[in-house]
């Protein structure tokens, strides 16, 4: 997101990159800069990288949570029961699994003259394969993938290295949506929510865990 300095102006914003904090209405964060984050060689290859970092490649962005850790300690012990009771009863929505969104299967809206189409596939590196093979099995186990054969459509895929080793799966659909029929929707201004913003009291940032998988 890029923030101009009108608006910055407009909300009493203070970027002072020397110091490396931001302050604003009162409240004060510290700038994550690129020589602050600890980068990941990519030539010492993802296999020995994995063994650096095998729950973040291998076990996946895992969010379990047990219902005995949500639970409020200033609550009166027959409080505890009941409210350790309903977290119990709503246990599948932080067991850490990915979720489903409960929407009727989303249908591509296509052209009438939309043809199939496939493309040769991106090559894999000798040092990504092992990683990558892992991968796969993770997203395939998860159900966000699917093995088929013999389809007319293939859209070549290829991984990408995230700063904290794990891969990412990225695919080419291009060609697909050359045929995709359009649906406009307006999107609102960066510069139109930060003003809305002005007064605001408390924020809150909420992380969907791998939320575009948890859409069929």
């Amino acid at each position: 997101m890029v923030i101009g300095r009108d608006i910055m102006t407009a909300l009493g914003l203070v970027v002072d990159f020397g110091a490396g904090r931001i302050q604003w209405d009162g409240s004060e964060m510290t700038i994550k800069t690129a020589d602050k984050i600890p980068q990941t060689s990519v030539a010492r290859g993802l296999v020995e990288v994995a063994e650096e970092c095998d729950d973040e490649l291998f076990a996946g962005d895992s969010t379990d949570v047990k219902p005995a850790d949500l639970l409020p300690q200033h609550l009166e012990a027959v409080l505890q029961h009941c409210y350790l009771k309903l977290l119990d009863g709503f246990y599948d929505l932080y067991s850490g699994r990915l979720g489903r969104i409960r929407l009727p299967d989303y249908v591509l809206p296509l052209t009438t003259d939309y043809e199939p189409s496939h493309a040769k596939p991106y090559s894999v590196a000798r040092s990504q394969e092992d990683a990558a093979r892992h991968e796969m099995k993770r997203l395939l186990d998860l159900d966000v993938v699917e093995q088929i054969y013999g389809s007319e459509a293939a859209a070549p895929a290829f991984f990408l290295l995230k700063p904290s080793g794990a891969l990412r799966l990225l695919v080419d659909f291009r060609q697909l949506n050359r045929f995709l029929r359009r649906s406009p929707y307006y999107v609102p201004k960066i510069r139109e929510i930060l003003l809305r913003l002005d007064k605001a009291k408390y924020m809150s940032t909420l992380d969907a865990n791998m939320g575009y998988f948890a859409r069929r």
